[in-house]
Protein backbone atom coordinates (compact mmCIF):
# COMPACT_ATOMS: atom_id res chain seq x y z
CA UNK A 1 0.00 0.00 0.00
CA UNK A 2 1.49 3.17 -1.20
CA UNK A 3 1.31 5.22 2.16
CA UNK A 4 4.16 8.29 1.29
CA UNK A 5 3.87 10.04 -2.34
CA UNK A 6 6.03 13.24 -3.79
CA UNK A 7 3.54 16.15 -4.93
CA UNK A 8 5.26 18.60 -7.06
CA UNK A 9 3.73 21.91 -8.20
CA UNK A 10 4.86 23.24 -11.96
CA UNK A 11 6.98 26.26 -11.13
CA UNK A 12 6.93 26.43 -7.80
CA UNK A 13 10.20 24.93 -6.23
CA UNK A 14 11.08 21.45 -4.73
CA UNK A 15 8.66 18.40 -4.60
CA UNK A 16 6.69 18.11 -1.34
CA UNK A 17 6.53 15.11 0.69
CA UNK A 18 3.06 13.76 2.19
CA UNK A 19 2.30 11.02 3.94
CA UNK A 20 -1.63 9.59 4.00
CA UNK A 21 -2.98 10.22 7.39
CA UNK A 22 -5.19 8.09 9.14
CA UNK A 23 -8.52 9.62 10.18
CA UNK A 24 -9.61 9.60 13.69
CA UNK A 25 -11.96 6.12 13.98
CA UNK A 26 -11.17 5.34 10.53
CA UNK A 27 -10.81 1.49 9.39
CA UNK A 28 -8.49 2.27 6.54
CA UNK A 29 -10.79 1.37 4.03
CA UNK A 30 -8.97 3.56 1.04
CA UNK A 31 -7.99 2.23 -1.91
CA UNK A 32 -4.29 2.59 -2.30
CA UNK A 33 -2.51 5.32 -5.15
CA UNK A 34 -1.38 2.54 -8.10
CA UNK A 35 2.40 1.70 -8.01
CA UNK A 36 2.95 3.79 -10.28
CA UNK A 37 1.48 6.50 -8.89
CA UNK A 38 4.39 7.29 -5.95
CA UNK A 39 5.18 11.12 -7.40
CA UNK A 40 2.05 12.89 -8.57
CA UNK A 41 2.33 16.25 -10.99
CA UNK A 42 -0.16 19.72 -10.54
CA UNK A 43 0.03 21.60 -14.29
CA UNK A 44 0.68 25.34 -13.80
CA UNK A 45 -1.90 26.03 -16.42
CA UNK A 46 -5.54 24.77 -15.60
CA UNK A 47 -5.11 22.28 -13.00
CA UNK A 48 -6.25 24.81 -9.83
CA UNK A 49 -9.80 25.54 -9.14
CA UNK A 50 -11.85 27.35 -6.73
CA UNK A 51 -15.70 28.00 -5.48
CA UNK A 52 -16.63 31.69 -6.45
CA UNK A 53 -18.31 33.24 -3.43
CA UNK A 54 -21.62 33.85 -4.23
CA UNK A 55 -22.75 31.60 -6.24
CA UNK A 56 -20.12 29.05 -6.32
CA UNK A 57 -19.42 28.68 -9.87
CA UNK A 58 -16.17 26.80 -10.26
CA UNK A 59 -13.26 29.36 -11.45
CA UNK A 60 -9.80 28.53 -12.10
CA UNK A 61 -7.17 30.31 -10.38
CA UNK A 62 -3.38 30.68 -10.38
CA UNK A 63 -0.67 29.58 -8.40
CA UNK A 64 0.31 32.71 -7.35
CA UNK A 65 -3.21 33.72 -6.26
CA UNK A 66 -3.03 30.61 -4.18
CA UNK A 67 0.30 32.10 -2.06
CA UNK A 68 -1.53 35.52 -1.40
CA UNK A 69 -4.49 33.57 0.38
CA UNK A 70 -7.50 32.87 -1.38
CA UNK A 71 -9.88 33.15 2.30
CA UNK A 72 -8.56 36.66 2.65
CA UNK A 73 -10.53 37.47 -0.44
CA UNK A 74 -13.57 35.94 0.64
CA UNK A 75 -13.40 32.93 -1.60
CA UNK A 76 -13.68 29.62 -0.62
CA UNK A 77 -10.66 28.03 1.56
CA UNK A 78 -10.35 24.68 -0.99
CA UNK A 79 -8.97 24.55 -3.91
CA UNK A 80 -9.09 22.27 -6.12
CA UNK A 81 -6.21 20.82 -8.74
CA UNK A 82 -6.97 18.97 -11.22
CA UNK A 83 -3.77 15.98 -11.03
CA UNK A 84 -3.31 14.24 -15.07
CA UNK A 85 -6.42 12.50 -15.93
CA UNK A 86 -6.46 10.51 -13.51
CA UNK A 87 -6.54 12.18 -9.98
CA UNK A 88 -8.39 15.18 -8.45
CA UNK A 89 -6.80 17.10 -5.15
CA UNK A 90 -8.65 19.01 -2.98
CA UNK A 91 -6.41 21.24 -0.87
CA UNK A 92 -6.74 23.27 1.93
CA UNK A 93 -3.84 25.46 2.24
CA UNK A 94 -2.57 26.86 5.49
CA UNK A 95 -4.54 24.35 7.09
CA UNK A 96 -2.28 24.95 10.99
CA UNK A 97 -2.97 28.88 11.16
CA UNK A 98 -6.54 28.96 9.35
CA UNK A 99 -7.99 26.38 11.57
CA UNK A 100 -6.71 28.05 14.86
CA UNK A 101 -10.68 30.00 14.88
CA UNK A 102 -12.93 27.22 15.41
CA UNK A 103 -15.63 29.29 13.92
CA UNK A 104 -13.43 30.39 10.86
CA UNK A 105 -14.91 29.39 7.06
CA UNK A 106 -11.70 27.27 6.66
CA UNK A 107 -12.20 24.95 10.13
CA UNK A 108 -15.32 24.39 8.81
CA UNK A 109 -13.71 23.32 5.61
CA UNK A 110 -11.45 21.48 7.41
CA UNK A 111 -14.00 19.59 8.94
CA UNK A 112 -15.99 19.11 5.69
CA UNK A 113 -13.04 17.69 3.79
CA UNK A 114 -12.45 14.91 7.30
CA UNK A 115 -16.10 14.31 7.05
CA UNK A 116 -16.16 13.71 3.54
CA UNK A 117 -13.03 11.20 3.42
CA UNK A 118 -14.37 9.31 6.68
CA UNK A 119 -17.92 8.97 4.90
CA UNK A 120 -16.37 7.20 1.55
CA UNK A 121 -13.98 5.17 3.81
CA UNK A 122 -16.63 4.08 6.01
CA UNK A 123 -19.94 3.84 3.52
CA UNK A 124 -18.81 4.04 -0.28
CA UNK A 125 -16.21 1.41 -0.79
CA UNK A 126 -18.79 -1.25 -2.84
CA UNK A 127 -19.65 2.21 -5.07
CA UNK A 128 -16.38 3.45 -5.72
CA UNK A 129 -15.42 4.16 -9.04
CA UNK A 130 -18.81 3.04 -10.41
CA UNK A 131 -21.34 5.72 -9.45
CA UNK A 132 -18.67 7.78 -7.10
CA UNK A 133 -15.22 8.71 -7.60
CA UNK A 134 -12.69 6.74 -5.83
CA UNK A 135 -10.90 7.89 -2.33
CA UNK A 136 -7.60 7.58 -1.74
CA UNK A 137 -7.79 8.98 1.55
CA UNK A 138 -6.10 12.90 3.16
CA UNK A 139 -3.03 13.42 3.12
CA UNK A 140 -0.96 16.26 4.93
CA UNK A 141 2.16 17.92 3.52
CA UNK A 142 4.12 20.45 4.98
CA UNK A 143 5.53 23.46 2.18
CA UNK A 144 7.52 25.72 3.84
CA UNK A 145 7.18 29.09 2.75
CA UNK A 146 4.84 28.65 -0.07
CA UNK A 147 1.47 27.96 1.67
CA UNK A 148 2.88 26.14 5.32
CA UNK A 149 0.85 22.76 5.94
CA UNK A 150 -1.43 21.25 3.54
CA UNK A 151 -4.18 19.04 4.19
CA UNK A 152 -5.65 17.75 1.21
CA UNK A 153 -7.82 14.67 -0.40
CA UNK A 154 -6.66 12.22 -3.30
CA UNK A 155 -9.77 11.42 -5.19
CA UNK A 156 -10.52 9.80 -8.86
CA UNK A 157 -10.69 12.38 -11.45
CA UNK A 158 -14.15 12.97 -12.98
CA UNK A 159 -14.07 16.46 -14.36
CA UNK A 160 -14.64 19.70 -13.78
CA UNK A 161 -18.40 21.01 -13.04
Amino acid sequence: MTTKIRIRFKGVGPDFRATRWRLPSQTDCFRSLPPNATSLFVPAENSLFIDRPGDRRRQEVAFRDVRSGLSDDGYTSLVFARVSKKFCFRLLFNAERDTDDICSETCRTYKRLVRDAQFHSDHLGDAEGLMVPVHYGVWPMNTGDWVGKVLFSIAQYCGVA
